[in-house]
C-alpha cells in the first residue's frame, strides 16, 4: 500500500520560515534603531545636548576663574593692609625724627639752666628736677631708679644738666635696661670694638661720665648734642646725626614733663 506525500503545513515550509525570519530581523532593527547608538538624533535632542555641554563647560571654566579671582582679591587686600601699616609706621617715624629739635628753654623747671653744660640750681626736696628724674626712672622700670639722687649729685658736682645724663642713658641703653649685666654703664661711655667699660657701682659710673663730659667736652666748648656727638659717637654722623636727634628729642620731652 503506498502513501502519498503530505503537503507542507502553512508556515513550516522553507518559504514561510524565511518570511518569518525576515520579519523578526526587521523588528529587531527597528527596536535597535530607536534604542541603540545608531539612532539618529532629532534637532531638539541635538540642541539639548549642545546646551548641556555648553553649560558644563561654563561651570568647568567658571570655578577655577572664580577661585583665582578670590585668591587674588584676598592677596591684594592683605598687601594693601600691610602696606598701609608700614606706610603709617614710616610716616610716624618720619614725623618723630623730623620733630626732634633742641629745646630753646626749660619753662617747666625754673631752676634748670638753658645751657647743657651749666648748672646753678640747688637740689632741695621741692626742686622739680629730682622729683621728675626719680619718677621717670621708676615709671620705665629703670635699674637706675634707686640711685637717681646720685645721678643728680654727679651732675651738680660737675656743673652739668642732669637731664642731659638722663637723655644719654635713654638713648644709649634704654635707661640701663640694655647693657651687659652688672656693668653699671648706661651711658655707653667707653664702649668700643675692643670691649665695654664697666664700673664697680652706679655712683662710680655717674661720677666718671659726668666728669668726663665736663673735662673732655664742655670745657672744650662742645656744649650741644650735635657737637658732643662728633666725639662721643662719631658713627652717628653717618646716620644723619641720629644720636643728637635722639638726645634733643628726649630733652624736649623732659621739658614738658613727659
Amino acid at each position: 500500500m503506498g502513501f502519498e506525500p503530505t503537503p507542507p503545513l502553512q508556515g513550516h515550509g522553507s518559504e514561510p520560515c524565511a518570511s518569518a525570519n525576515s520579519a523578526t530581523s526587521a523588528y529587531n532593527k527597528l527596536i535597535l534603531s530607536k534604542t541603540g547608538s545608531d539612532r539618529k538624533l532629532t534637532r531638539f535632542e541635538k540642541f539639548a545636548r549642545v546646551e548641556y555641554m555648553r553649560r558644563f563647560l561654563i561651570i568647568l571654566v567658571w570655578f577655577p576663574i572664580t577661585m583665582v579671582t578670590l585668591l587674588a582679591t584676598l592677596s591684594l587686600q592683605n598687601f594693601r593692609y600691610h602696606f598701609s601699616i608700614r606706610e603709617e609706621a614710616a610716616s610716624s617715624l618720619s614725623e618723630l625724627i623730623n620733630g626732634w629739635k633742641a629745646p630753646e628753654s626749660y619753662q617747666l623747671y625754673g631752676s634748670l639752666p638753658k645751657v647743657l653744660g651749666a648748672s646753678t640750681f640747688s637740689i632741695t626736696s621741692q626742686d622739680a628736677v629730682p622729683v621728675f628724674i626719680k619718677d621717670y626712672l621708676s615709671k620705665y622700670n629703670s635699674p637706675m631708679a634707686p640711685y637717681s639722687d646720685g645721678l643728680i649729685l654727679a651732675a651738680e658736682e660737675n656743673n652739668l644738666d642732669p637731664l642731659l645724663l638722663l637723655a644719654i642713658a635713654q638713648c644709649e641703653s634704654n635707661l640701663g635696661k640694655k647693657m651687659p649685666p652688672g656693668c653699671n654703664n648706661p651711658f655707653g661711655w667707653g664702649i668700643h670694638s675692643q670691649g665695654t667699660l664697666c664700673f664697680a657701682n652706679w655712683q662710680t659710673g655717674f661720677n666718671t661720665v659726668a666728669k668726663g663730659l665736663r673735662e673732655k667736652y664742655f670745657n672744650s666748648g662742645m656744649d650741644s648734642p650735635e657737637e658732643i656727638m662728633a666725639r662721643y659717637t662719631p658713627l652717628a654722623l653717618e646716620k644723619e646725626g641720629s644720636w643728637a636727634k635722639c638726645i634733643n628729642y628726649f630733652l624736649s620731652r623732659f621739658e614738658v614733663g613727659e
